[in-house]
């Protein structure tokens, strides 16, 4: 059974707004990459797979996996959700099977509800599947919930595969605990069916107690010596209960031995990364004054938006949007005047004609002088003092001398002030700019507070792993950690030596039975049939056999996982200038998986960065994986979300060349690939990928996610581009 994931598509889901036909992505073997930057879309695309074959999602939020119904609300596109009053979303996706392709819908419907606190109403989940035969092209819809729940949780992805084939983030520290022996046991005897004969064993012990007890009651009815027979067998009760209480003493002591050594190791490592643990205290303590200050800067600029409302230099922001109403104002203004002066002429004619002169009109000291020589300077005609041509000339005269009445000098001093107050708003227009300049300066801060963030993290998750306290500014006092060092040290020697001495006495014990067996027999005599003996010596030769048998399959998978580890290790940690070192797996006398790495000239490595320790891990998983599979590639989809925070270039561009040797099929969203410089958003790195695959070197798909720039967070939506199909 193999199943191939050949698409996925999205309704409304999320900011994947519109129709499945517009949100679709077509996937192949090999590598499918989905390269987005954070907040485009891709955990949300992630949370579609967890929907299909989980029924869930993962709240961001919460910060947990959440119900679908639950989450109902906030998986609803917002664009859908603001102009429809109906808003159906969901997520399709197509897989192959051997010779079957199915398609299974998964959606849920809102219904605008005015009276409900939410404001919606929330169908149930509905899920369609359509099962494709690809051979006769016959085709049927599964209506039966077990059939569809089959197809689901076998075919597409068994639930004892989803650890290993759905991984969000960190995830993969979850599935391959290092630091924990038993774990990494539990890990490998599940995916190399060792588990299996452990259970044989336990059964040969459950046979070989029925065939003992079995023996024992034919002996007693044989015995001629009652007594005797009681007595030995009564001892024998005792032996194996001695037996019984040593047996759990040692796992007792394995328990402690183990926690012991686990931290020993963990102490260890952390006294020898004491350098680091001092360099990146210090640079969480440069980064987090840069992020004060930051925040600062931020406050500040927001505290002083409300300042700008009302600020006159340069304009107060209230005033955005007034553009054009002083041109407005001087234009009315313009038709004011005019209107009063039409309605001067109206109201007295020859008053404004006289006062219109023609040009070259006489001044006032000629028009004086004309008065006293009682003669027109300008048509040489003489008159009369008080005739009406003195007047006129007079009337002339006095014109320029006339002051403006005391309601023109406030009418012109009205409107002369206003015209000043207002000049200044001539540029209102640069409110626009001012408030642009502000957003911009925002979102750069925003950004620069990101990004100081997620270095915050980055440092602070290297500095625990160096051994560094997230509590505690300085962490651990290497005094400490050295007593503690010191005080495991002590306890495996202690716990050491008992699981020592309680080994050896369910040894003796075991003699000791063998000799109260052998005194049994004696009791029983020769009426005893053999075939009760020869019963309980086959179970027990069988038992013996089966223990062996673990035992060496168990070094063989040991030997094996070692192998493949440091092969995969070699590969994804190829081109780094720090020693990735070698892995070493060894059995404990605890009945665990120890791993250690060691250097070339054969010392104990302890700590390394995150991106090696992750690497560490996904090399162990590969090779169990293959282990699993004979060496084959894992028959499941391998479906991982930001897998690679802590890794770097070569990390990266190692694993992509690793991993599609492991799985059939991969898809990885990823922003690490991402560019916002590049016209196609897409890396460097990036783009020898795509290229690879447009080559057929690579076999895959290879899809951007963008998002629009939008001040609405309503209408955001995300565009898929499609750089290989």
């Amino acid at each position: 059974m193999a199943s191939v994931i050949k698409s996925i598509a999205f309704k409304n889901f999320y900011n994947f707004y519109g129709d499945f036909e517009n949100n679709t992505f077509t996937f192949s073997e090999g590598l499918n990459i989905i390269n987005a930057d954070n907040g485009m879309g891709k955990s949300k695309m992630y949370n579609g797979f967890l929907w299909i074959i989980k029924d869930m999602v993962y709240d961001s939020d919460l910060r947990e996996p959440d119900g679908v119904v639950h989450s109902a609300i906030k998986i609803a596109s917002e664009k859908a959700k603001n102009t429809d009053e109906v808003v159906d979303f969901g997520v399709r996706l197509v897989f192959e099977d051997d010779r079957k392709e199915y398609t299974i819908t998964k959606s849920i419907k809102l219904t605008k509800d005015y009276a409900s606190e939410i404001g919606w109403k929330v169908s149930l989940p509905r899920t369609d599947v359509l099962e494709l035969d690809l051979l006769t092209h016959n085709s049927a819809i599964v209506y039966d919930l077990a059939r569809q729940e089959e197809i689901i949780k076998v075919r597409l992805l068994s639930a004892t595969m989803q650890p290993y084939s759905l991984l969000q983030g960190e995830a993969i520290d979850n599935i391959v605990d290092l630091t924990d022996s038993s774990n990494l046991a539990s890990t490998v005897e599940a995916l190399t069916d060792l588990s299996e004969l452990k259970i044989i064993e336990k059964t040969c012990k459950t046979l070989y107690s029925g065939a003992d007890k079995d023996l024992s009651t034919k002996q007693k009815a044989c015995a001629q010596n009652k007594k005797g027979f009681d007595d030995a067998q009564a001892e024998k009760a005792n032996i194996l209960k001695q037996i019984k209480g040593s047996e759990e003493s040692i796992e007792l002591y394995k328990k402690e031995l183990q926690q012991a050594t686990e931290e020993a190791d963990k102490y260890k490592g952390i006294l020898a990364n004491t350098e680091k643990r001092v360099e990146y205290r210090e640079k969480l303590i440069a980064l987090r004054t840069q992020l004060g200050k930051k925040e600062k800067e931020l406050e500040s600029l927001l505290s002083s938006i409300n300042d700008n409302l009302f600020a006159k230099n340069p304009l107060p922001w209230l005033l955005y949007g007034t553009e054009g109403y002083v041109d407005a104002f001087i234009e009315k203004r313009g038709k004011y005047t005019e209107a009063m002066l039409a309605k001067k002429v109206l109201a007295n004619p020859e008053a404004l004609l006289a006062s219109i002169l023609p040009e070259g009109s006489p001044d006032d000291a000629s028009l004086s002088k004309m008065l006293d020589e009682c003669r027109c300077f300008v048509c040489n005609r003489p008159f009369t003092k008080d005739d009406e041509h003195y007047k006129h000339v007079e009337m002339l005269r006095n014109r320029s001398l006339k002051k403006p009445t005391t309601d023109d000098a406030k009418f012109k001093a009205f409107f002369g002030d206003i015209q000043k107050a207002v000049s200044p708003y001539m540029t209102v227009d640069t409110i626009f700019a001012s408030i642009a300049n502000s957003i911009k300066t925002q979102k750069a801060i925003e950004n620069e507070i990101k990004t100081i963030h997620e270095q915050i993290n980055t440092t602070l998750t290297e500095f625990k792993n160096y051994g560094g306290s997230e509590n505690e500014d300085s962490g651990i006092s290497d005094e400490n950690i050295l007593s503690a060092y010191d005080k495991a040290l002590n306890a495996i020697n202690l716990n050491q030596g008992y699981l020592t001495s309680a080994t050896n006495q369910v040894i003796k014990l075991k003699e000791d039975l063998k000799a109260c067996d052998k005194k049994l027999s004696e009791y029983g005599g020769a009426a005893v049939p053999q075939s009760y003996r020869d019963l309980k010596e086959i179970i027990e030769d069988a038992q013996i056999a089966f223990d062996r048998t673990k035992q060496r399959i168990y070094d063989e998978v040991i030997a094996t996982l070692e192998k493949k580890s440091n092969e995969f290790y070699q590969k994804l940690t190829a081109g780094n200038n720090v020693d990735g070192g070698k892995l070493s797996f060894s059995k404990t006398s605890y009945d665990s998986i120890q791993l250690k790495v060691y250097n070339e000239a054969g010392g104990e490595l302890t700590g390394a960065s995150e991106g090696f320790q992750r690497m560490k891990k996904i090399a162990v998983l590969m090779a169990i994986i293959s282990s699993k599979f004979g060496g084959g590639k894992f028959e499941y989809p391998f479906i991982a979300d930001a897998p690679f925070s802590a890794f770097g270039k070569n990390f990266i561009n190692n694993f992509f060349d690793t991993v599609p040797t492991v799985f059939k099929q991969c898809i990885i969203m990823i922003k690490d690939l991402y560019d916002v410089n590049s016209p196609q958003r897409i890396s460097e790195d990036g783009q020898e990928i795509l290229e690879k695959m447009k080559n057929g070197e690579l076999p895959g798909t290879f899809y951007v996610l963008t998002v629009p720039e939008v001040g609405d967070p309503v209408n955001m939506i995300t565009n898929i581009h499609s750089y290989k199909k």
